[in-house]
């Protein structure tokens, strides 16, 4: 019997976060960077399509945007977002929202409660909180123009929220 011809050794398939976090810019290096399994969020191997797809949308987006994962709502945000995160910027990057935006948390559960009850998305026009984003501390007022919408999987469950 003849042998098959020599063939090239397949290429191993690539890890389905690698290529997630493919391309230029900041935030991308750091998801790369990232021990994705140290997190509440888990490894983007385990991530589901919708959520992968949500991620990639707001990576390749030059408007700030950040995505709050999962049940514990971990923050994952694109390199226009690392402004309003300031000094908390890379800290802040798979790390749980409520953790990330202490100070205003109080402010913010209320919208995500809304939203987890099925009312329509948060929308706000200069909305004023006062955050701990400077360089060495510190509280500052900052206004922001903003929604808070849910991301739902084919099943209807919700795997992030969109800001």
């Amino acid at each position: 019997m003849d042998s098959p011809p020599d063939s090239p050794p397949a290429t191993p398939p690539a890890r389905a976060g690698h290529d997630l976090f493919d391309g230029p810019g900041e935030a991308r290096a750091l998801c790369r960077a990232l021990d994705w399994a140290a997190t509440p969020l888990g490894p983007p191997e385990g991530w589901s399509p919708t959520l992968r797809a949500v991620v990639r949308a707001c990576l390749e987006s030059p408007f700030p945007i950040n995505l709050w994962c999962g049940p514990a709502r971990v923050l994952l945000y694109n390199d226009g977002y690392r402004r309003a995160l300031g000094a908390k910027h890379p800290w802040a990057l798979g790390r749980a929202g409520a953790e990330v935006w202490a100070e205003i948390w109080p402010e913010l559960a209320p919208m995500f409660a809304r939203v987890d009850a099925g009312e329509p998305p948060v929308y706000a026009e200069d909305a004023p909180f006062v955050m701990e984003r400077a360089d060495g501390g510190g509280s500052e007022t900052a206004w922001f123009t903003f929604g808070l919408s849910a991301v739902r999987d084919e099943a209807g469950a919700v795997v992030a929220y969109l800001n």
